[in-house]
This record gives structure tokens, sequence and C-alpha cells, in this order.
């Protein structure tokens, strides 16, 4: 798209300062669009996943009658999962669509099997056995 011609006597038409010609978009955009978090934040963040992956609970031992300390698995994966998440980045999410106009329950089975993803899901559903 052409710029319109300036014309000097109408000033109206001259940027000034303050203006929508000014960018938009701050000088470090990729600063703008992550929430600053203070570096001691950060640093204590990091230090509770990192306790995270060592998790305990304590547990009742009916036999000796005291609490005793068991690993707490679910906290340990889930910290392990954001840690993970955050370094490596998250696995491959995929997910099945149909649209269509289907006429009945066969054609729907049809296209779901047509894809290796879909014939999966139809196998774990249950819906048909898996070939041999």
């Amino acid at each position: 798209m052409p710029l319109p011609k300036m014309n000097p006597e109408n000033q109206s038409d001259v940027p000034q300062t303050g203006t929508k010609t000014e960018p938009a978009v701050p000088q470090n955009p990729a600063s703008a669009l992550t929430p600053s978090l203070p570096p001691a934040m950060r640093s204590r963040a990091v230090t509770a996943l990192d306790r995270a992956l060592d998790a305990t609970r304590p547990k009742w031992d009916t036999a000796a009658k005291t609490f005793v300390e068991e690993q707490d698995f679910g906290t340990q994966l889930k910290a392990a999962e954001l840690i993970l998440a955050y370094t490596d980045g998250r696995p491959v999410e995929r997910q099945v669509k149909l649209t269509g106009d289907f006429q009945n329950y066969d054609s729907k089975l049809e296209k779901l099997l047509a894809s290796p993803e879909g014939m999966r899901v139809a196998i774990a559903a249950g819906l048909v056995e898996k070939p041999s």
C-alpha cells in the first residue's frame, strides 16, 4: 500500500511526536510478550521444582503405629513434567476431528479408521479389534 503524499502546507499531514506514526510494538517485542519475573522469584521457582523432585508424604504404618515417609510420586511426576515442558517442550498432542455429512454410524466409523491416529483411538475405545 503506497504511503499518502504529504502536503507541507497542511501541517496536519506531517507526522508529529506522539501520534500513531510511532511504532505500536516496543523495540524488544520478545520482552513485551513475556511477563517480567524478578530474578529472585525465578530462582525460588526453580528451587521449588528441584525440591519437588524429592517430595515425600507421611503415611500411617499400622504395624509400627507411627507415621513413615513415603515417596510422593504424584508431586514428583508433576515437577518432572513441568521441568521437561519448559526445557524440552511439550510432546506433540494429536487430535482427530471428524467433520462432514455422515449418513450413518458405518460411514462415521469408516472415516475414523481412515487415519492411523483414528485407528489407534478406535482400537483403544474397543470399537474395532486390533488387526493381526
